[in-house]
């Protein structure tokens, strides 16, 4: 397998309880190529930003950008603008990964050449046990057209998010040289993933679940400060 190397952009904001074991997750992958994480503070009021930092000291792959709120999608878009490397993947801030995750899909990229790679997921609760809906056991690994992907969203029910979302999926760093998130709409990510798909002739589909999608309760995220998919 040759050699890849990926960045991950972590848009940052009211994460305190939750992003020291995300990039743990992001950190853990095993990427030969060799995977950057960029952090970008969106002006959290809380101590997210030390925490950035902290992460930035004890390890040279973390690279932390702090800028004024602006949302998700400006902080991604941030993020893209300092990325480097072959691939680009985004990460929630609540959210985990499977240690083999970034991996798996960079294997299917090589194996099937497509334009882009989509990575099943898990949804989970706040203390990382599976749930048993949305079911994504389904989905196995599968080479389609648009068209074909298409077809398949419009067929599927509550499964539709595994098409739409931006962060279960393996981007070629090249197509974000005219491509950037749609700033001040809300659910940028579904009108990135047209935009997105706009640019691709064939999409890995694949089964494994390396995504964990972290549920909050309304409870849980007042007491704890957590903003899953903010709109700020």
């Amino acid at each position: 397998m040759s050699k890849a190397a990926i960045c991950v952009v972590v848009p940052v904001y009211k994460a305190m309880a939750t992003l020291d074991r995300c990039v743990e997750s992001v950190l853990a992958q095993q990427v030969e190529g060799g995977l950057t994480c960029i952090l970008v503070d969106d002006g959290s009021p809380d101590r997210s930003p030390e925490m950035c930092d902290a992460w930035a000291a004890r390890d040279p792959r973390v690279r932390v950008l702090h800028r004024k709120n602006g949302g998700a999608a400006s902080a991604r878009n941030a993020g893209l603008d300092a990325a480097t490397g072959d691939f680009i993947f985004f990460a929630d801030a609540d959210d985990l990964l499977e240690p083999d995750a970034i991996e798996y899909l960079v294997k299917a990229e090589q194996q099937y050449g497509t334009d882009l790679v989509i990575g099943n997921m898990l949804y989970v609760d706040a203390e990382n046990h599976p749930m048993a809906e949305p079911d994504f056991t389904g989905f196995t690994d599968t080479v389609r057209t648009v068209d074909e992907v298409w077809e398949h969203y419009f067929a599927l029910d509550n499964r539709k998010v595994y098409y739409v979302v931006v962060w279960n999926k393996l981007y070629k760093r090249a197509m974000f040289d005219t491509l950037r998130f749609r700033d001040g709409k809300r659910y940028e990510d579904q009108f990135f993933m047209l935009d997105v798909l706009r640019r691709c002739q064939t999409v890995a589909c694949l089964g494994y679940q390396g995504y964990r999608y972290v549920q909050h309760s309304a409870s849980t995220m007042a007491v704890a400060g957590v903003a899953s998919n903010y709109l700020e």
